[in-house]
C-alpha cells in the first residue's frame, strides 16, 4: 500500500451505526448492539461514511479491495489470515457450519496477526470499488477501482463485497475471495468496516 490507511478493528455494529440513523432496521438474524450492522446499502454505508468524516475531522471511506485484502492477509499467502487448514477457521470466523445462521458479537472469535477481528465471515463487508472479473487493468497503488466495471445482473453496477458470512462455507470466507451486489441492496449478511485516512 502507498498511502497509509487505518482501518476498523471490528465490522460496524448496530450500535455504532444508529447513532447515524437512529431508525435503522435490524434483522432478526443480527439483532444486538455489538452484532455487526446489516441491512445497509453500499450506499448508505457511504453516507455513514460521510457523517463519520465530519465527526472525526480526516476524511473517512470504504476501504478499496487491495486494502481490504490487505488487511485481512495480515501478512499471510495462504487461504486464510492464518494458514491452509481449514479446520481453524472455527477459532477466526462465523461461517455456516457452526453460526446457527445468524450473525454474532464482533471480537468473539480470535483476530489476525494484526488485529483485525471477523475479516472471514460474520457479515460480507463493502469495498469502494465497482465489479471487476479479474484484477486486469486495476490500479498498482491500491486504490478503488470504481473506473468501469459491471453487474452481476440487470441493474446499476455492483460494488465489490468481502470476507463472506455467517451463512457461508469455507470457499467463500477465503481471503481472495470477491463478490459483488448492487449498491441500493440491502442483505440480510452485508455489512461494512470504515477506513480513516492517515491525513488530515
Amino acid at each position: 500500500m502507498r498511502h497509509p490507511y487505518w482501518m476498523a478493528e471490528t465490522e460496524l455494529t448496530n450500535r455504532q451505526f444508529e447513532r447515524f440513523d437512529p431508525h435503522h432496521e435490524r434483522t432478526p438474524e443480527s439483532t444486538r448492539d455489538l452484532g455487526p450492522v446489516t441491512n445497509v446499502s453500499w450506499e448508505e454505508a457511504r453516507r455513514y461514511c460521510a457523517w463519520l468524516s465530519a465527526r472525526a475531522g480526516r476524511p473517512a471511506r470504504l476501504p478499496s479491495e487491495s486494502e481490504w485484502e490487505n488487511a485481512c492477509r495480515a501478512g499471510s499467502t495462504g487461504q486464510f489470515c492464518f494458514d491452509d487448514e481449514d479446520g481453524a477457521l472455527s477459532d477466526y470466523a462465523w461461517f455456516d457450519w457452526i453460526s446457527d445462521g445468524r450473525c454474532h458479537f464482533v471480537r468473539s472469535k480470535r483476530p489476525n496477526a494484526w488485529g483485525f477481528f471477523d475479516m472471514h465471515g460474520n457479515a460480507w463487508e463493502f469495498c469502494e470499488d465497482t465489479a471487476h472479473r479479474s484484477y486486469d487493468g486495476s490500479p498498482d497503488d491500491g486504490s478503488a477501482w470504481i473506473e468501469g466495471g459491471g453487474a452481476c445482473e440487470p441493474g446499476p453496477v455492483g460494488r465489490m463485497v468481502r470476507g463472506g458470512s455467517s451463512t457461508n462455507g469455507y470457499a467463500k470466507c477465503r481471503s481472495a475471495y470477491r463478490s459483488d451486489t448492487p449498491p441500493d441492496r440491502r442483505s440480510t449478511f452485508t455489512g461494512f468496516r470504515p477506513v480513516l485516512s492517515s491525513t488530515r
